[in-house]
């Protein structure tokens, strides 16, 4: 399949199929941001007094966002862990959103631990008790959805068929449509 990309006469899809990451997401047909990715994104976004040893984990079917708090008066620090699941996948033109719900949370929910947490990336959003991903926000993914060929958004003719948690990453399967 390689070869037939490599041996096109159209500039344009010879131009647009040079960017290794856009041939990966054609071929493959997936993207996958791994836990290490989020894990260095909320760390990025400063150390907070409250929240500490914060740490993300994705596996079969779930992530889960573990860590410790501390309320003040209490002397000592409150392990917390949330697994989430994905809600619902929202990818049109006018914007490309994962809806993450946050399920088991332990021991108790924290509304402004969460908020904090999710405050540190700005592709993150939290309401309502969901945690919202601009994919289009994404370091990792922006470039690609911003890419245009002679005035054409080539990911404007892919659609996201799946969204999983799989062992160690986040992966997206895509479906072309032309």
């Amino acid at each position: 399949m390689l070869k037939i990309f490599n041996k096109l006469s159209n500039p344009i899809l010879k131009q647009f199929m040079q960017d290794q990451n856009l041939r990966d997401l054609f071929m493959k047909r997936e993207f996958r941001i791994t836990e290490e990715f989020f894990q260095r994104e909320l760390a990025a976004g400063g150390e907070d007094d409250d929240i500490r040893e914060l740490e993300v984990r994705f596996h079969e079917g779930y992530g889960e966002i573990t860590g410790k708090v501390r309320k003040k008066p209490l002397p000592f620090d409150i392990p917390f862990s949330a697994r989430l699941s994905v809600q619902r996948v929202e990818f049109t033109p006018e914007g490309k959103y994962l809806v993450l719900k946050a399920d088991q949370v332990k021991p108790f929910s924290l509304d402004w631990v969460t908020a904090r947490i999710v405050g540190r990336a700005p592709f993150l959003s939290w309401h309502e008790g969901s945690i919202t991903c601009d994919l289009t926000r994404v370091p990792k993914l922006a470039p690609l959805f911003k890419r245009e060929l002679k005035g054409i958004r080539p990911l404007d003719f892919v659609t996201l068929r799946e969204v999983a948690f799989e062992p160690g990453a986040l992966v997206g399967r895509v479906k072309i449509v032309i």
